[in-house]
């Protein structure tokens, strides 16, 4: 059974809507530790983080230089001229469509910036070798900000 949680219980309906049960797993022919099926637990795991973050925006923060000149043209005081800033550009895409791209890596590191976590745990079935796997998807509060995609723009400098 896969269960969304947010960090205080309190997910949104969108988030709570992606249940997913997973009791169709084969069997394993000795007890052990681990998953009968290790590829079956990730496809639903990631199912349930698409359902439920797949359709955020990709935004990413870019640095944007002042021009050092105030709003109508040549260089003023410093109170009056632009400041350099943080902008978000969101660049057309979910982080569905990132993910279906880029891979597992890309997924990871998505949701490790964000703080998603997945609590796993196992149940033994009565008569049955296969353990029922248990999912607890965990999605912070902020999960938004969190997801904003933070270049490092000076690593070269």
């Amino acid at each position: 059974m896969l269960r969304l949680r947010h960090e205080h219980d309190r997910a949104p309906d969108r988030w709570q809507a992606a249940r997913v049960r997973l009791s169709a797993l084969p069997h394993l022919p000795e007890r052990g530790l681990g998953a009968p099926d290790p590829e079956a637990v990730y496809a639903r795991l990631l199912d349930a983080v698409t359902a439920a973050l797949g359709a955020e925006p990709v935004r990413i923060r870019e640095y944007l230089p002042a021009t050092g000149h105030g709003p109508q043209g040549p260089p003023r005081d410093s109170t009056v001229a632009e400041r350099d800033r943080w902008i978000l550009v969101c660049d057309g895409d979910t982080f569905g469509d990132r993910w279906k791209r880029h891979g597992r890596e890309t997924v990871a590191q998505d949701l490790r910036r964000a703080g998603v976590t997945c609590v796993v745990r196992r149940t033994e079935v009565p008569r049955v070798r296969a353990p029922e796997i248990h999912l607890d998807l965990i999605i912070p509060e902020e999960v938004q900000e969190r997801l904003v995609i933070r270049n490092d723009v000076f690593a070269g400098s």
